[in-house]
C-alpha cells in the first residue's frame, strides 16, 4: 500500500479545482474536500466534491486509492450519494 491518508479539511474554493475523482470543476465558493497524505513517500493532496467523497468513502479502502484517478466515477446528483 502506498496511499497514507493524513487529514481532510473542507475549505471553500477560493479559485476553481478539478475533482480528483469524478474530474468536474470544483467551482469559486464551493465547498469541498481536500484530502492530504503521503504516496510512496511524499507529500501528496487533491480535493473533491463532497458527493465524490461520500461515495469514495463508502466503496474504497485504502488499497483502492492507489488505483483511482481523475474520471474514476461519475458525480453524482447532489441528494443522491
Amino acid at each position: 500500500m502506498s496511499w497514507r491518508h493524513l487529514s481532510d479539511e473542507h475549505p471553500v474554493a477560493r479559485k476553481p479545482h478539478h475533482c480528483f475523482l469524478c474530474g468536474e470543476t470544483i467551482e469559486v465558493g464551493e465547498r469541498h474536500v481536500k484530502r492530504s497524505g503521503a504516496r510512496r513517500g511524499e507529500f501528496s493532496s487533491f480535493r473533491m466534491h463532497h458527493e465524490c467523497s461520500e461515495i469514495a468513502n463508502e466503496n474504497f479502502d485504502e488499497m483502492d486509492w492507489d488505483t483511482v484517478g481523475e474520471g474514476s466515477l461519475e458525480r453524482p446528483a447532489r441528494g443522491e450519494s
